[in-house]
């Protein structure tokens, strides 16, 4: 597992691509041993932050909820957890009215009727639309 994660980041830094934080397709990352070979690779690499498991909004039981606990709380432990919460746009709205600390947001840009994703004009407004009226926040 570790070799792998360290081939992909082996990959962006050959290309001159420096990562801030990690997280995977599906939140992959959040499973507990895939969890730990990252923050291996994230401190070996001097990476920053590694994305939290969702952990505000609706649908999470209580058993996800403690696992999604002791995971983001061993993230802190390593100091590689930069943000408070994370969710989607709707699963961060309670929190953002009622709760103090950083929040990420998942975003996951439109596409068109087609599912294409969108051309590079179309997600620049989109982006600036967006960021009209959100506070954005980086990793670094």
């Amino acid at each position: 597992m570790e070799t792998e994660i360290a081939s992909q980041i082996k990959a962006c830094l050959d290309r001159g691509l420096y990562p801030t934080h990690l997280d995977s397709h599906h939140h992959v990352h959040t499973e507990w041993a895939i969890g730990a070979a990252a923050i291996t690779i994230a401190r070996q690499y001097k990476i920053k932050a590694i994305r939290l498991s969702r952990n505000c909004g609706p649908g999470i039981d209580l058993v996800h909820k403690f696992y999604k606990i002791a995971y983001n709380s061993r993230l802190r432990v390593y100091g590689l957890a930069k943000t408070r919460y994370f969710g989607s746009s709707e699963d961060v709205q309670e929190i953002l009215m009622t709760a103090s600390g950083d929040v990420e947001v998942m975003v996951h840009f439109p596409c068109d009727a087609r599912g294409n994703a969108l051309q590079h004009d179309q997600l620049k407004a989109e982006i600036e639309n967006w960021t009209r009226t959100n506070r954005l926040a980086s990793y670094k």
